[in-house]
């Protein structure tokens, strides 16, 4: 007699989406590798009401080298890429960072790595 059980894994759309946008962020960001090396960039552009909530309290935000400012934002330039497939995840690391400054105190956030997976984060430096 032969029984049929559904051992099957299932995947949810939600994991299909992460691996689609994975896929899609390694393409896009190994798209302009060279021999040198990965080449990219994460740009962060702040919130209006988030900038003038810093403003408000007398912070003010500048990138740390080599991070860069303009139009756009505050671009951090890519170093590398990481993770795991169990559990699946995708580490973008990051150069660079941002200074906070009020009066004469100054907090750096630098080496960002942002970690995307199930528990997404972000981590860096301080100081």
């Amino acid at each position: 007699m032969y029984v049929r059980t559904e051992s099957r894994t299932r995947i949810s759309r939600g994991t299909i989406a992460f691996l689609t946008a994975a896929l899609l962020a390694l393409v896009a960001l190994t798209g302009s590798a060279s021999a040198a090396g990965l080449k990219g960039k994460t740009t962060l552009a702040l919130d209006p009401g988030a900038g003038a909530a810093l403003t408000s309290l007398g912070v003010s935000v500048a990138p740390v080298a080599p991070a860069t400012a303009d139009a756009d934002g505050i671009s951090f330039p890519v170093t590398g890429l990481g993770g795991s497939l169990f559990p699946l995840t995708l580490q973008v690391k990051h150069s660079g960072g941002l200074a906070l400054s009020a009066g004469s105190t100054t907090v750096s956030l630098t080496d960002y790595t942002i970690v995307l997976g199930r528990s997404p984060n972000l981590v860096a430096t301080v100081n």
